[in-house]
């Protein structure tokens, strides 16, 4: 995150908006964090069609038990979380 150093000497974190990369850093958010979603929708969506699927309850169990699938959610969570003033964690 970029940052400035004031006068006095405190530094100030700046959202990108702030430092005129506002348009850049949301759009590369958006992309990185709708990849994600898209990949976990087809992967949850192939294992529901499956043919030895064993039900929805079952199948969802299942499919968050990976590691990777609850990887995938965090990251998708920190990209777009970020894009929503009200949401913002920084």
């Amino acid at each position: 995150m970029p940052s400035k150093l004031r006068d006095d000497g405190t530094l100030v974190v700046a959202h990108g908006d702030e430092l005129g990369d506002g348009i850049v850093s949301r759009t590369y958010r958006l992309l990185a964090g709708c990849i994600p979603v898209v990949g976990l929708a087809l992967q949850f969506w192939l294992m529901v069609d499956y043919p030895s699927s064993k039900g929805l309850l079952t199948t969802a169990t299942r499919f968050f038990s990976f590691f990777t699938i609850q990887t995938n959610l965090f990251i998708a969570a920190c990209m777009l979380l970020d894009l929503s003033p009200v949401w913002s964690l920084t």
